[in-house]
């Protein structure tokens, strides 16, 4: 694979008022060719720097962390990879 291929993978990254962490995490997970950041309606600027980035951006109120990844794996078309980074 050359430099600039990609993985045909999604990677998808759950948050909540992560601008602290998103931009390295995006960063970390640049050989996917899709990042979704799966949002649970931050208030700090983590959206902003999502689409700086690129990532996709699905927002859910967060119920439960297995109905809020189930949703995203039943809704997220061609999700093969899940991370959430720190």
């Amino acid at each position: 694979m050359s430099s600039f291929e990609k993985e045909p993978l999604s990677v998808l990254i759950p948050t909540k008022n992560e601008e602290r962490n998103l931009e390295e995490c995006i960063a970390s997970a640049a050989w996917a060719n899709e990042i979704i950041v799966y949002d649970s309606h931050s208030t700090d600027d983590m959206i902003a720097i999502a689409e700086k980035a690129g990532a996709k951006i699905v927002k859910r109120v967060f119920d439960t962390f297995a109905v809020h990844k189930n949703w995203a794996l039943d809704n997220v078309e061609s999700l093969g990879a899940a991370a959430g980074c720190r």
